[in-house]
């Protein structure tokens, strides 16, 4: 893999950093850095940049080319010069499986046990928006990082580099040899978030606006907790139906507006169209959205035919 570095007045090529099987220090081969389930970054990305360095996933170059470092980060390292906005498995991965989601911090985790870690520590959700101070987005509620079937989400905002706290402690099993042996006690611990809200929206695109943040996505018509209880009972298979036919675009979306300072909600509208992953902007006081069904569709104040807007949209949207 190559990365390169371009004039953009000319096209002239700047420099060119060759990534392969080598640690470029030492010569060795990068698998030597490999802990338990975790390797250096070695796949591309979009990459993006703060202007200090320039990120493919979770891995930092400098302006000139080279990589900050090439060994892998442990999770728990989530401070230095080089926080940043990633997916350890890309920007464009939409299948918004529960073991991957987006991370505002510089380490990740893999594997079963390891891919709730980051979450714990780190704003982390699917998607994220950011400013200088804050990030915000739609992450499952700290409790939902671990194993467990349900899940539980919600809108929030958190400082860049929130407070720390213990959360509890869990029972681990302890295993060798493939069986459990006894079990052991393991403390954890979470984030705090600076405001967080419980909306009936499957949030699935955000964007940050002076003002105001905007998301949108499916309605989200089942509580997972209630539901697994009651698993097998008709009306509960009734509303899961639902549920995937709403995740499927089949029952419109909704656009929420919260303020940005407490996620007080602005305004709330239904859409007859469903947006992709990551597929709204702003610019010049309007919102444009990608669509499930291949349109960009431009939303403004001006002009054009009115969104239905229902008075307290997320409470009937869940009813």
């Amino acid at each position: 893999m190559r990365l390169l570095r371009l004039d953009p007045k000319t096209g002239r090529k700047l420099s060119e950093t060759i990534l392969d099987d080598k640690d470029p220090d030492t010569g060795q081969n990068l698998q030597v850095h490999i802990q338990g389930l975790n390797m250096p970054v070695a796949l591309p990305d979009i990459l993006s940049s703060d202007g200090r360095y320039v990120y493919m996933r979770s891995l930092p170059f400098d302006l000139e080319g080279k990589r900050k470092f090439v060994t892998y980060v442990p999770v728990k390292e989530q401070k230095g010069d080089d926080l940043h906005l990633f997916c350890p498995t890309g920007f464009l991965d939409d299948s918004l499986w529960h073991r991957t989601y987006w991370g505002y911090g510089r380490a990740w985790a893999s594997g079963a046990g390891g891919y709730h870690q980051a979450g714990r520590v780190i704003p982390a959700g699917r998607p994220l928006v950011f400013d200088d101070e804050r990030v915000y987005g739609y992450g499952r509620l700290w409790r939902y990082y671990r194993w467990t079937t349900p899940l539980e989400f919600h809108l929030f905002a958190a400082k860049k580099q929130p407070e720390i706290v213990n959360a509890g402690s869990e029972r681990k099993a302890v295993r060798k040899g493939g069986k459990r042996v006894g079990s052991r006690t393991q403390a954890f611990t979470r984030f705090v978030p600076d405001w967080s809200d419980d909306v009936s929206v499957q949030v699935n695109s955000m964007v940050l606006t002076e003002n105001a943040v905007f998301a949108a996505g499916p309605p989200d018509v089942e509580d997972e907790e209630e539901s697994v209880k009651t698993l097998l009972e008709a009306e509960t298979q009734k509303k899961l139906a639902e549920q995937s036919a709403a995740f499927e675009g089949k029952r419109g979306a909704l656009l929420v507006a919260v303020s940005r300072d407490n996620g007080e909600k602005l305004a709330a509208y239904r859409l007859d169209f469903v947006p992709r992953f990551d597929g709204l902007i702003a610019a010049n006081g309007r919102l444009y959205v990608s669509t499930l069904g291949g349109e960009v569709i431009c939303l403004g104040g001006a002009q054009g035919q009115p969104l239905p807007s229902v008075e307290d949209v997320i409470v009937a949207a869940r009813d």
